[in-house]
């Protein structure tokens, strides 16, 4: 085969040197072709021209005549030939690049998110023949696409269109047993996308993993068909246990209860081997993102029967007890979703409330660490505010306040930017709280004015400039259930309890009587009460109001979605205002004690040396 090889090169020489020849022997350049040149693995063969083209005769001009003028230097300098596909890919692969580095250090998203922006342009590529674009494109999926729905089903037919083509083989560690690597991990990556519950699907993507690990030349390329076996066999299980529990009939649940677990025995066991034996190969980090997944799923169904059977006398253990430890232990590996897990579940895992504390700051500080761009990320931020009682808010501020100053992906970005917002709202304490949390709502609204966080932007910035202790509300015209007209300027010179409520709420109707008592308390004091009722039955309010003996004036709103608890931002019923004769909020949300002190206090303010009965 070297002698055939040193031959073809020999005998290209030669005819390089011909051409050249009868190129100088007629006066011309060098030839426009020079011969076949190699085709990249990216880029589709051309059609070849042969070695040498026959000689294009050459024109002989006439003789020129003396009113003939010189020569016109002018003319056009033949045309640059057109970039081919894999200079093409190159040069966009080094526009994002450099763009996706501008981005970094520009420290914000004013441009918005680079990889999203490079999507049109690299599935144009994928259309002209790039390959490797479908990889490109796969391994960005969960940044590109937020909506579940589309994006498995974008993951699918990337994976149906990467596979339609022969799998690439070559030589060990070479550039292309390095893609036979990169479809395994695709494979894996994607396969909670691509089982679903038709036995087709299973086992054609099964045997797609087959093939790859029958073509592997190289230890990572047989971790990645070994990964992307377990990981089909574990969204596998999960798929059929799911559709054993929503089955009916007899006979279906059990068999399909039998093959979910036979799946889970051979996920278990593809996925333990790659985490073991090829420890040291990429497919291993994924093999423990499957196997977390998996231990997910497990435990979620485990808390189903959990709070089923917990009416029983008998005292059974927490299922969360059970699988504390493998997750713990996938969780040191560097599993992000399991660190988050943790952080979820150390209520039912650890008794020690110090043990507690201590885990959370340590798991949440990973997360800032080590997955700040990680899009699955977002689902944490959204509820990681509920943490404020146990670990105080200071330390989840802190912690939202350096995520923010990481991340690179917008949607965690922008539910970062939103919590930290309505954390610092919440600080009364603190006389810089309110500044940087309109900051942070301003930025966020400027940075993605799409995005669905930004339309609750103007409602935040309303409680935060109106709404917060001292502030004062601007006027409100609405009108009562007889449709008279409701000002909240009527009520100024008087200590007002401003009450969203409705009758359809216990809670609502509970305080309502705790207001008609203090209306009846304070009759000849400068004090009153304006409602904001959020009703639909006009009978059935009329009816409630009558059994209270309320007598104040109720704007008529007709649901908790009505114009006024929309523009104040108000979600909880009730919710209680206490503003003082000058029109300022000075407490909010109070009952019993509390709220008798308060409007005392605040009676007092307008009428010094007022008592309760005294004339």
């Amino acid at each position: 085969m070297g002698r055939t090889r040193t031959f073809d090169l020999a005998r290209g020489l030669l005819l390089g040197a011909f051409t050249a020849a009868v190129a100088t022997a007629q006066g011309s350049g060098p030839p426009e072709d020079p011969g076949p040149r190699p085709v990249p693995a990216t880029e589709k063969p051309a059609e070849q021209k042969p070695a040498v083209e026959p000689p294009v005769p050459e024109e002989v001009p006439s003789a020129p005549s003396e009113a003939a003028g010189p020569a016109d230097e002018s003319a056009e300098a033949p045309p640059e030939p057109s970039p081919s596909l894999e200079q093409r890919v190159a040069a966009f692969l080094d526009v994002h690049a450099q763009a996706l580095a501008d981005w970094r250090a520009s420290g914000a998203l004013p441009a918005g998110d680079p990889v999203a922006a490079a999507l049109p342009r690299a599935e144009a590529l994928v259309a002209e023949g790039w390959d490797g674009g479908r990889l490109w494109l796969l391994g960005r999926a969960d940044r590109l696409w937020r909506d579940p729905g589309e994006r498995a089903r974008r993951r699918r037919a990337l994976v149906t269109a990467l596979f339609a083509s022969p799998v690439p083989v070559g030589p060990d560690n070479g550039p292309l047993a390095a893609q036979v690597e990169a479809r395994g991990l695709a494979l894996a990556e994607a396969a909670r996308d691509l089982v679903g519950q038709r036995e087709e699907d299973v086992e054609r993507h099964r045997a797609q993993a087959e093939a790859l690990l029958a073509l592997a030349r190289s230890r990572s390329g047989t971790a990645a068909g070994l990964v992307a076996l377990g990981s089909l066999a574990a969204a596998e299980a999960r798929g059929t246990e799911s559709s054993a529990s929503n089955s009916s009939g007899d006979g279906a649940p059990r068999a399909n209860g039998v093959a979910s677990g036979a799946a889970r025995a051979r996920a278990e066991s593809l996925l333990d081997l790659v985490r073991t034996a090829y420890r040291d190969t990429q497919a291993a980090a994924v093999a423990d993102r499957a196997l977390f997944a998996l231990l997910e799923h497990e435990h979620g169904r485990a808390l189903e029967q959990h709070w089923r059977r917990a009416a029983d006398a008998e005292p059974v253990v927490h299922p969360t007890v059970r699988y504390w430890a493998p997750v713990e232990a996938l969780a040191a590996l560097g599993v992000g979703p399991a660190r988050w897990w943790l952080v979820v579940h150390a209520g039912e895992g650890l008794d020690d409330p110090a043990a507690r504390r201590e885990l959370r700051i340590a798991q949440l500080d990973a997360l800032v660490r080590f997955h700040a761009s990680e899009p699955w990320l977002a689902e944490a931020v959204r509820v990681a505010e509920s943490l404020s009682g146990q670990l105080g808010a200071d330390v989840v501020r802190n912690l939202g306040e350096r995520l923010l100053a990481t991340t690179e992906d917008p949607e965690v970005r922008a539910w970062t930017q939103h919590g930290l917002a309505l954390a610092y709202s919440r600080d009364l304490a603190d006389p810089s709280a309110a500044g940087r949390a309109e900051t942070l709502l301003l930025q966020l609204r400027a940075e993605q004015p799409d995005h669905r966080l930004s339309r609750s932007v103007d409602a935040l910035l309303f409680q935060l400039r109106h709404l917060r202790p001292d502030g004062v509300p601007p006027d409100v015209l609405a009108r009562d259930v007889d449709g008279q007209e409701v000002r909240l300027v009527h009520t100024r010179g008087m200590v007002t309890a401003l009450l969203f409520w409705g009758t359809w709420s216990p809670p609502s109707v509970a305080l309502a009587k705790e207001l008609v008592a203090l209306e009846r308390t304070y009759a000849d004091a400068p004090f009153t009460v304006l409602g904001v009722v959020t009703d639909s039955d006009r009978e059935a309010y009329e009816r409630v109001r009558a059994d209270l003996g309320a007598t104040w004036v109720d704007a008529w709103q007709e649901s908790p979605g009505g114009p006024w608890p929309l523009a104040w931002g108000v979600r909880e019923f009730p919710t209680l205002f206490l503003l003082d004769a000058e029109g300022r909020i000075r407490r909010r949300d109070l009952s019993g004690d509390a709220l008798i002190q308060a409007v005392h206090k605040l009676v007092r303010e307008v009428r010094p040396g007022f008592e309760v009965g005294a004339r």
